[in-house]
């Protein structure tokens, strides 16, 4: 399905040559053109909205019903016009050897060393301005290096002039950049728990930066999202501590305005990056501001999960996913993180990722069921042989061997394996302080299975005990735990 949201996203992420091409062979489309300059003006909030606007003469004598049907048909084809557009690329594009704006400078390289000086000079004039848009610092003043050159070669000598100082101010903005990345890195490098004080500099210098170049969109984006970055990770260390959504909005509203616009790093999909990297940050915040709305489209997942995404990224969308109870991302992003640890062979990441699993199995019943359950029972074999594992970050992840063992009992009773359920649950001794929930579960489970305990006794212990939480300490694994009992004895 395409929604408004998703169509949005697409046509915002063309670039100014793609767009003049898409609107070249929309020519003969009216509809579909009326369509993207609607969606690029922001004029559509929803699709009543956009069916009233679109087919305002055809309502006259059509019933809605119908303008509906054929507004749906037009977003299909303009998406479809979108994807191919943007997967019209060259050679070097698909082998990931070059970006779009990469090519054309090395192309106009190529007609400099040729000696066509003017038809090099035409081209870089029109990189420089795709390049000024977007800010691509990196690029820009190399650009203008070589248009320099071809002046040179031209006798333009006032033209020369000009063209250096306007270098010389792109390549100040790139030293930024790269130096306020380069303390980024060493800032973040065997940073004390805690101690933010160096990553509280670079934030200080990119805002230096900003300063001295207002007119730079791009540096203040930088600034706002390292700000943004460093009070997710000063809110997962004291949540609430600072209220981050004034900085989300400023984003928001700065790419809304300049959809193009480069961020941290420009690579071959320096966009999709970009927004990547904002998602992730947004989904960090909603951890501590869930009222906060994120929107998202399966698209967008997909696609950002086939960017290379850090395994402490995956852990994050799954922790989102589970708190949305969006099941089929969930389970998705499960997946990718399982091919992370068999890609980069890690056993740290595979164990964690088969704890998570188990962990996600229980709070989606039965809503959603594991499609495996021998791929299941693999994982519970591979988790139980490893559970005391002194492998880095999984005693963090996993907590303690009483919570472990018990997340293993409910999940051979997804699988309909009661009697292994009963012979794990049986040898469960709690040494360690657990979550009382937790604690209560554990003993409800126990005089089940001896019988000192009926199914409905049970069942009302363990609801009276939920209901009786605080509203900031319910627990969907206690919810999840009661519709086992419910389902399962």
């Amino acid at each position: 399905m395409n929604s408004l949201f998703q169509l949005k996203n697409n046509s915002k992420r063309l670039t100014a040559y793609q767009e003049k091409s898409l609107l070249s062979q929309l020519k003969n489309s009216p509809k579909q053109k009326v369509l993207f300059n609607l969606l690029k003006a922001e004029q559509l909030p929803n699709t009543n909205a956009a069916i009233k606007k679109i087919y305002e003469q055809e309502l006259l004598t059509t019933s809605f019903k119908v303008a509906q049907n054929r507004f749906y048909k037009l977003k299909q084809l303009l998406n479809e016009q979108l994807v191919l557009i943007q997967k019209a690329d060259t050679t070097e594009q698909q082998h990931g050897l070059l970006n779009r704006h990469e090519l054309l400078y090395y192309t106009c390289r190529k007609l400099y060393t040729e000696g066509n000086y003017l038809l090099a000079l035409e081209q870089l004039t029109a990189l420089e301005q795709e390049l000024i848009k977007a800010e691509i610092f990196e690029l820009l003043y190399l650009t203008q290096d070589l248009q320099h050159r071809c002046l040179q070669h031209l006798g333009k000598f006032e033209a020369c002039k000009v063209k250096v100082k306007a270098q010389e101010q792109s390549f100040a903005k790139y030293a930024c950049i790269y130096n306020a990345a380069v303390d980024d890195s060493k800032a973040k490098l065997n940073m004390p728990y805690g101690n933010t004080r160096r990553w509280d500099n670079v934030v200080i210098k990119r805002k230096k930066a900003a300063e001295q170049f207002k007119e730079s969109k791009r540096l203040k984006l930088i600034h706002l999202y390292s700000k943004l970055e460093l009070y997710n990770y000063k809110n997962s260390i004291q949540p609430g501590f600072i209220n981050t959504s004034w900085s989300i909005h400023k984003i928001d509203a700065l790419l809304n305005k300049n959809n193009l616009l480069c961020m941290n790093d420009f690579g071959l999909d320096y966009l999709a990056n970009r927004d990547r990297d904002v998602f992730l940050q947004k989904i960090m915040n909603h951890s501590n501001f869930p009222n906060l709305q994120v929107e998202y489209d399966d698209d967008m997942i997909k696609r950002f999960a086939g960017q290379a995404l850090e395994f402490n990224y995956l852990q994050w969308l799954i922790r989102f996913f589970m708190k949305m109870e969006d099941w089929k991302n969930c389970f998705f992003i499960l997946e990718e993180a399982r091919n992370f640890g068999i890609k980069n062979n890690s056993h740290s990441a595979k164990l964690i990722t088969q704890f998570r699993i188990i962990e996600v199995n229980l709070e989606a019943f039965p809503s959603y069921l594991p499609p495996d359950k021998a791929q299941l029972k693999k994982s519970i074999e591979e988790v139980i042989a490893n559970i005391n594992s002194k492998t880095i970050g999984w005693e963090v992840v996993v907590g303690n061997k009483e919570y472990l063992l018990f997340m293993i009992v409910l999940n051979y009773l997804i699988c309909s394996e009661k009697k292994e359920a009963i012979k794990l649950i049986a040898g469960i001794k709690i040494k360690n302080k657990l979550l009382a929930s937790m604690e209560i579960a554990i003993h409800t489970f126990q005089k089940l299975i001896k019988g000192t305990l009926t199914k409905a006794k049970a069942i009302e212990q363990l609801e009276k005990f939920s209901e009786a939480l605080p509203l900031n300490q319910k627990s969907k694994k206690l919810d999840a735990i009661i519709r086992i009992v419910k389902a399962r004895f």
